[in-house]
């Protein structure tokens, strides 16, 4: 994606957003956000070209718990937006699959 590869999460203190850049010689350097999402790692992402951001969600939290929100990260700007969650009563929060991961198509092809 223009010649780089971002990467969000961390279990840390603080996620963040990283690029990877293909170039010679690499570089891999972070990215910085007036906001960043709150920090998570085992959540699913996806890039979404009709959208030209990468959308995030779920997970779990530096403290282990399971978290159900989603989140957008709009390019080339680099910024973060909230997404509301769709809620079905009754039903339990689709963050309770953590470890997440996604799939797109793109062309015809599946990828996961």
């Amino acid at each position: 994606m223009r010649n780089r590869a971002l990467v969000y999460g961390g279990a840390g203190a603080e996620g963040r957003v990283f690029e990877l850049t293909i170039s010679d010689p690499p570089s891999f350097v972070p990215i910085v956000s007036a906001f960043v999402p709150p920090v998570r790692s085992e959540h699913a992402s996806v890039y979404v070209p009709s959208r030209d951001g990468i959308i995030i969600f779920g997970g779990v939290d530096s403290a282990g718990a399971p978290v159900d929100d989603t989140w957008t990260l709009t390019l080339p700007e680099l910024e973060w937006v909230g997404q509301e969650p769709l809620r079905t009563p009754g039903l339990p929060s689709p963050s309770a699959v953590a470890p997440s991961g996604a799939c797109v198509t793109a062309m015809n092809h599946l990828s996961c």
